[in-house]
């Protein structure tokens, strides 16, 4: 299945464990994100290490490995979508996000964001792209 990931599954991934992790290095899952999630994991990275009580080396590590699972999409390929993605999401963060699930076609976006959510019935009317939770995406899998 190929999906966006968010950046708050990543850091949810860190802080909150077991369910999100699992499925972020779940065999069965193709992953994309734009090249702005590693610029906004570093941007709050002593938040994250601070919430999730680990060191800054075990936090460097886990953003290795994920980078290993995560398909970088350069601005270049999705830049021309989010005009599209800001009339539905409207949120500058999470615009990149949905660009991408629109330039890459056959795309589900994986996030807990409420702006997501609550805007997923027009994203799937428009591009077809359906919106997973943690939730959603382990009682799948």
């Amino acid at each position: 299945m190929k999906l966006v990931v968010d950046t708050n599954i990543v850091i949810s991934s860190i802080i909150r464990g077991a369910t999100a992790r699992k499925l972020l290095f779940h065999p069965t899952l193709e992953l994309y994100a734009p090249d702005y999630i590693f610029e906004e994991l570093e941007r709050n990275k002593f938040e994250i290490i601070q919430k999730a009580d680990i060191f800054y080396d075990e936090f460097e590590i886990f953003l290795r490995a994920v980078s290993k699972v995560i398909n970088i999409i350069p601005k270049e390929a999705y830049s021309e979508y989010l005009g599209e993605a800001h009339t539905i999401i409207n949120y500058a963060p999470d615009e990149p996000f949905a660009a991408v699930a629109i330039a890459l076609g056959d795309c589900g976006i994986w996030s807990n964001d409420r702006h997501f959510i609550d805007k997923e019935g027009e994203l799937f009317q428009k591009f077809g792209i359906k919106v997973w939770t943690i939730k959603s995406l382990h009682e799948i899998l």
